[in-house]
């Protein structure tokens, strides 16, 4: 999980990465995150009253609607949000509240909860297509898909190419940096094998 991570596009989507497909876009969600023992210094707390819920084939996005709060986005890679469980009750909002753990160098140092509330409906398609997206990845978060690619700075003198960040150039209102790993994929980069040496 990462506090403030996503890039935001003008039309208030997340920017994707390379290989990776948006699912749901459920906007009128109510987030509640709490980690810590509730002493001063012990975890955060974040509320937000109104935003959007994106779910990828990657992650989960929240994206709050008032862009000035401190807590304008939270990311969790499907594999660190586990848990989960999605209460309907008869007289208010669907809520889907779950467990999720930090990244590193993600803003958040210690296990919490999140709890998000759909005023708008949603809820029960939220939480069906989040199993079946984390299904395929199993119990090893190295099963089935890769490690999130790096957001690539973008660049208008390389727009002719076809990287992923063209499409999105010009376009984000934050800047661009490396999304984090989880932990499972840490050291990968450092163990790729290099180049034969040449005879």
């Amino acid at each position: 999980m990462s506090l403030n991570g996503a890039i935001v596009n003008q039309d208030g989507t997340p920017v994707l990465v390379a290989g990776e497909k948006l699912f749901l876009n459920q906007p009128g969600v109510l987030m509640e995150y709490e980690s810590g023992n509730g002493y001063p210094g012990q975890g955060n707390n974040f509320y937000s009253p109104r935003g959007s819920l994106f779910l990828t084939n990657r992650r989960v996005i929240y994206l709050a609607e008032d862009q000035r709060s401190y807590c304008r986005s939270l990311m969790f890679p499907l594999q660190n949000l586990t848990g989960g469980t999605l209460t309907q009750p008869w007289f208010t909002a669907n809520t889907y509240t779950a467990t999720v753990q930090p990244v590193p160098n993600g803003g958040l140092s210690m296990e919490g909860t999140v709890k998000f509330s759909f005023k708008s409906g949603g809820g029960f398609e939220f939480s069906s297509m989040f199993m079946q997206l984390r299904s395929r990845q199993g119990d090893d978060p190295g099963v089935g898909e890769e490690a999130l690619p790096l957001y690539e700075p973008t660049d208008s003198s390389a727009a002719e190419g076809a990287g992923p960040s063209a499409s999105g150039a010009g376009s984000s209102r934050l800047a661009a940096f490396p999304v984090p790993l989880p932990p499972a994929y840490q050291g990968q980069a450092a163990a790729a094998p290099s180049a034969p040496p040449a005879p």
